[in-house]
């Protein structure tokens, strides 16, 4: 077997050629390997950007929906106080309300993942909108809880003076969150459009669905964003 001894550099001038070689060979490999990185990246922050884009587009349209219903459930809750309060009972079975939820599962993906890969003011713009839709989660998850104990009196044809105090109690802590969020979701939606993001378009079952209880309350929806 025969063994190939390295050959010795002939002065300085080729020792530097072949280290300069080496060096060479490091860097273009390294360039290389950051150029993957980088698409990769790119490829992720706009992925990422798309489905945040979509998801806000959804948020923004139950936000529109949500204060054109608040509308109508400030009037809901009116005859419903009446009743409590020894007037005629009103009507409402077979009509029913979105209540939404504003969904976050994108941002809450993506907010460690490729967003601190966008410029800072982008992501300064997406941390503010989902700041302001945490809030309004969080009234739109005490409305729901309202909205059960209240439809649970929905079958009832009379109340006891003990069911009647509950009701009024329940619509006095009721009334307040829903004028909030009526006030609130157009802000949302102008935010949205900031972002250059408008609401989605609402299925038609969702907005025959608000113009049956809307028209059940005696009141029609008011155009809160499209």
């Amino acid at each position: 077997m025969d063994i190939h001894k390295p050959k010795p550099w002939h002065g300085g001038a080729e020792f530097l050629k072949e280290i300069g070689t080496i060096v060479i060979g490091v860097l273009i490999a390294l360039g290389a390997e950051q150029t993957v990185e980088w698409v990769h990246i790119r490829t992720q922050v706009g992925e990422a950007r798309a489905a945040l884009r979509d998801e806000i587009g959804r948020d923004v349209m139950f936000a529109a929906e949500a204060a054109e219903e608040d509308h109508c459930i400030d009037a809901w809750l009116g005859l419903v106080a009446a009743w409590a309060k020894g007037g005629p009972r009103p009507d409402l079975r077979g009509t029913t309300t979105m209540l939404p939820i504003f969904p976050t599962t994108v941002w809450d993906l993506a907010k460690t993942g490729a967003v601190p890969h966008m410029p800072l003011k982008e992501q300064l713009a997406y941390a503010q909108f989902y700041f302001f839709l945490e809030n309004a989660n969080g009234i739109a998850q005490h409305k729901r809880q309202d909205g059960q104990k209240l439809s649970s009196y929905q079958n009832q044809e009379t109340l006891t003076p003990d069911q009647s105090r509950s009701l009024l109690e329940t619509i006095a802590y009721a009334q307040p969150l829903v004028h909030a969020e009526e006030k609130n979701a157009p802000s949302l939606v102008e935010f949205a459009r900031g972002l250059g993001v408008s609401p989605q378009p609402r299925p038609a079952w969702m907005r025959d669905q608000l113009s049956a209880f809307c028209a059940a309350a005696g009141v029609a929806p008011q155009t809160a964003g499209r």
